[in-house]
């Protein structure tokens, strides 16, 4: 595009605010504005230009009040933070770094007038530096906790740059479209196993203690007493606190239980490159102690890793051998738990013969150990199942059950979700109201409980209603909330499936070129994971697009 042709677009100015710890972000940046100008911006009539990045290149630099003038006038700031928190930008300022300026400048104007809007990113930190920080660091760890529990502002943790640019690109694609991505407050409902093996670790560090109090019981003791204020940080959605404890908890001492529960807390805040490494450090555990037990929770939790990743092949690897162990060592609860995921990982895949098979053997197992809240999980997924066939009275009859089980048991994400099930068939029978009803009664007990899972699904039935009534605008903003939690969650089948709803919301709407460009998203994902019924419908989709096409021609 000529020079000529950007000045007749309209302007939107991108500021990058950082120390000198992300050089590598930095010279990214001004390529990424570049690819989502020729992509996506140009075409919307704008051209977005930035602003900041070329200060940290060597032998060059502005005083910090001309690089203050750059966040006045821009429309997006976006703020990384890694190991360093910057140096003050002259001895007389109030603030201890150029980039805290910055930030604080940003945020000033966007309480007064709305601009610019804030997105902030936080580069992952290993495990041992967290553990003994230095002054700069300390610095980044505060203002993540300050930024975590003010839980209104826009931030996102990453991996690699690579990984930066792919969300920083989604990200401003959002923003462009007038959608700013939600906010990440890390809060979610810590599983029970969470608790159980914070619990079974605390009452086996007390039989040690009793048994003997040699010098490594001591540094085991001293690592649980960690793990278990990091669990209970965890619990009250404090999670830079917690995995600032765990990570301490594991340099005391590498006990393999800690580390199990420190991959459960990664996986938990979507961290699951994090969660992958910690339960692969529990699998060399289990193979150099020769402790199966530890192999089995290590074979599980990686295929839930693999499973939330859309790699359903390792997944079933996975499980299978967890399995394997399992049976040999007589432990049913494993046995059944694992059965009810490989049901999962069938039913992503489209197998749902396989699908009813695991959960039904899972189901008579939890029977025999009378184990309610693993036969609710079961009955809820044969209401799935039985759902997918077109059986709705099954349905209904499993998810009744499941409900039944989970108001007995008092377990609140329980009911909310057998009703969110129950809430899918009243709209399939097309009982809108019923289902609606059902449907904003759980989105607020799912924004209470941080179930992100369960918003997801509540804003893609509200797409749905609202597409039936014929809203169409509010039906593409809802599917578009829900995208952004699977997107978050990383839940391969649930971005696809959500990608497919924008399609047809799209299509009804008739704006074809988007709404092939949802659906061809959702093919390539669905294709990824397996499904094969939905890859299937969505081939269907998209020859009645053509044929719309071609007669609209």
């Amino acid at each position: 595009m000529s020079p000529k042709e950007v000045t007749a677009l309209a302007v939107r100015r991108v500021f990058i605010a950082s120390p000198g710890d992300l050089s590598e972000e930095r010279k990214l940046f001004p390529k990424i504005l570049e690819t989502i100008n020729s992509q996506k911006a140009h075409s919307m009539g704008i051209h977005l230009e930035a602003l900041g990045w070329e200060d940290t290149l060597p032998g060059l630099g502005r005083p910090q009040a001309l690089i203050n003038e750059d966040v006045e006038k821009c429309d997006l700031f976006v703020m990384l933070l890694w190991k360093r928190w910057g140096t003050p930008p002259d001895r007389n300022s109030r603030f201890t770094s150029g980039t805290e300026e910055e930030f604080a400048l940003a945020r000033r104007l966007h309480r007064k007038q709305k601009t610019p809007d804030v997105f902030l990113y936080f580069r992952d930190i290993s495990e041992e530096m967290i553990a003994d920080p230095g002054k700069q660091l300390r610095k980044v760890l505060n203002f993540r906790k300050e930024i975590e529990a003010e839980r209104s502002l826009f931030f996102k943790r990453y991996s690699e740059p690579i990984e930066w640019e792919r969300l920083l690109t989604t990200h401003i694609a959002k923003w462009l479209d007038g959608y700013e991505p939600a906010i990440d407050s890390g809060q979610g409902v810590v599983p029970q196993e969470f608790s159980d093996r914070l619990a079974q670790l605390e009452a086996r560090m007390r039989k040690l203690a009793a048994e003997n109090e040699d010098s490594q019981t001591r540094l085991v003791k001293v690592a649980v007493d960690l793990a278990s204020r990091a669990g209970k940080l965890a619990q009250e959605g404090r999670n830079s606190e917690a995995e600032e404890l765990f990570a301490k908890s594991v340099q005391v001492y590498p006990e393999p239980w800690i580390l199990n529960v420190f991959g459960l807390f990664y996986a938990r805040i979507g961290s699951l490159r994090r969660a992958e490494e910690k339960f692969r450090e529990v699998e060399r555990a289990g193979e150099g102690m020769k402790d199966k037990e530890l192999l089995v929770i290590a074979y599980g939790n990686l295929g839930l890793v693999y499973w939330t990743r859309g790699e359903l092949k390792r997944a079933k690897e996975k499980f299978r051998k967890a399995i394997t162990i399992a049976e040999e060592l007589g432990k049913k609860a494993y046995i059944a738990s694992c059965f009810t995921n490989l049901g999962i990982v069938y039913l992503a895949g489209g197998n749902l013969k396989s699908a009813e098979q695991m959960h039904r053997k899972s189901l008579a197992i939890e029977r025999q150990l009378g184990n309610k809240a693993g036969m609710a999980e079961d009955y809820n997924n044969l209401g799935v199942i039985s759902k997918r066939r077109g059986d709705l009275k099954t349905a209904e009859q499993m998810y009744e059950r499941a409900l039944a089980i989970e108001r007995k048991l008092g377990r609140i994400e329980g009911i909310t979700r057998a009703y969110g099930n129950l809430s899918v068939v009243y709209l399939e029978r097309g009982d809108i109201k019923s289902a609606e009803k059902i449907i904003r009664i759980l989105l607020k007990w799912n924004k209470r409980l941080g179930n992100k899972e369960g918003l997801a699904s509540n804003y893609g039935n509200l797409g749905v209603i609202h597409s039936a009534r014929g809203d169409l605008k509010t039906s593409e903003q809802m599917h578009r909330k829900a995208l952004a939690i699977e997107k978050k969650l990383r839940r391969k089948e649930g971005v696809a499936a959500e990608y497919c709803n924008l399609g047809l919301t799209l299509q009804a709407r008739g704006d074809h070129d988007r709404a092939e460009e949802m659906l061809r998203k959702s093919l390539t994902l669905f294709k990824e994971v397996g499904a094969r019924p939905e890859v299937k419908k969505i081939r269907r989709v998209l020859d009645k697009l053509s044929g719309e096409r071609a007669k609209g021609r």
